[in-house]
């Protein structure tokens, strides 16, 4: 096993600082995922929502299976903060040598695998893949592009994990694929939905007015705004990660859960009745 130095004093810092951003970010996903269930169950007997029935129940699925996997994630994690700097204290290896070498720890592997990178994006990108294949009305070229970079994002983490087995984890360039891909993904997702919904403000504009494309303009800024949230942290961590800089400790616990967080606000929107689907779009 590879030796980290002596001592570094911001690696240990930017760690533990993570963590309890981590714990913050935590917070607010269980928080609105309780609230997207409950808006979800009851937008299902509302009479004024008249949400679907199958619709409301795969979304609920949705958040059940993401929160548990997030929330073993981030007690997996919690658990390993707790060895870095109390349990192993007095171990062979000091706080900046457990950081730098996570690999070799199972439950923090199981928190790498199940929601920090692999498992838990791989549920929130299928949905990200229906979602826009839907409002394109199930479109060839839509689905196709959509498609092969979700199979991209799949099939990454699945040829590296061998090699990452025997790589510093901020190190690995399979992990820095994965990034860059996860990037991408959610880049061309909300350019390919945005500009479905332009469009469609633009024949509705044209057609009955403007005062009837509100609506429209309203669900493009609150994509935007669900999608910026994660994308700005996704980039910023992208950069940082290929920087081997020790920022990214800082954004690494609670990223998956900041792209978790913006999936919710859109699905809250479901719950309320205000989505859009193949039907509305044609």
């Amino acid at each position: 096993m590879s030796q980290a130095p002596p001592s570094e004093p911001w690696l240990e810092r930017s760690r533990l600082d993570g963590q309890m951003l981590n714990s913050f970010v935590y917070g607010i996903f269980a928080i609105l995922s309780v609230q997207a269930a409950i808006a979800l169950h009851e937008g299902r007997k509302s009479a004024r929502v008249k949400l679907d029935r199958w619709v409301a129940r795969g979304l609920t699925l949705y958040i059940v299976v993401t929160f548990i996997l997030g929330s073993i994630g981030y007690g997996a994690n919690a658990r390993y903060t707790e060895d870095i700097w109390i349990n192993f204290r007095h171990g062979d290896w000091d706080p900046a040598d457990l950081i730098t070498n996570e690999f070799a720890y199972w439950y923090n592997r199981l928190a790498i695998d199940s929601y920090e990178n692999y498992i838990m994006v791989w549920i929130m990108d299928l949905l990200l893949l229906y979602r826009c294949a839907a409002i394109w009305s199930f479109n060839i070229f839509v689905m196709g592009s959509m498609g092969c970079a979700y199979l991209a994002i799949v099939g990454a983490p699945v040829h590296g994990r061998d090699a990452e087995n025997h790589t510093i984890f901020f190190k690995s360039n399979f992990q820095l694929g994965f990034l860059a891909l996860s990037c991408a993904y959610n880049l061309l997702f909300t350019t390919l939905v945005t500009a479905r919904l332009l469009i469609a403000r633009n024949q509705i504009t044209l057609l009955l007015g403007a005062g009837h494309a509100k609506p429209y303009a309203s669900l493009t800024a609150t994509l935007v705004e669900s999608a910026s949230l994660y994308f700005v942290f996704d980039l910023l961590f992208v950069i940082t990660f290929a920087l081997h800089s020790k920022i990214q400790n800082l954004i690494l616990l609670e990223n998956c859960f900041i792209q978790a967080i913006a999936q919710l606000l859109i699905i809250l929107r479901v719950a309320k009745g205000k989505q859009l689907n193949s039907t509305i779009m044609s």
